[in-house]
């Protein structure tokens, strides 16, 4: 689990979600600054995917809404991964995912309302990977 947090609001998403995330945000435009680490001193990447309590800042979280935004239109209503389901209702994505597009991951409704809310969630301002 990927656990968000800016102080005041708090967001998780799976761990297989949020690399998706962040890739369909980038496709439509974000340009990541990189995270910083809480604890100062130490020799950081300003990677996004693990939970190690780096900082987005502000204006990252701005720009990660702002592609978000331009993306939402560009999800799916419909269940994109339907054919990708087994008779459980899960994707399997070992070995290999399925060749859809990022937005398809988010696809349905609820999908985007999720989306939604968490550029809801970004314009509150800087958060915490947790």
């Amino acid at each position: 689990m990927i656990e968000l947090s800016n102080g005041t609001s708090e967001f998780d998403w799976a761990q297989w979600q949020w690399p998706k995330l962040l890739r369909l945000a980038i496709s439509h435009g974000w340009k990541p600054r990189g995270t910083t680490l809480a604890h100062a001193g130490e020799a950081w990447d300003g990677n996004y995917t693990s939970n190690d309590r780096q900082i987005v800042s502000q204006q990252d979280a701005a720009a990660l809404a702002d592609a978000l935004e331009v993306a939402l239109p560009h999800i799916p209503d419909h269940d994109a991964l339907a054919d990708f389901k087994n008779a459980e209702g899960m994707i399997e994505i070992a070995p290999k995912h399925p060749p859809v597009p990022n937005a398809a991951w988010f696809s349905t409704p609820d999908g985007k309302a999720l989306v939604a809310a968490f550029i809801k969630f970004c314009r509150e301002g800087s958060f915490q990977i947790q």
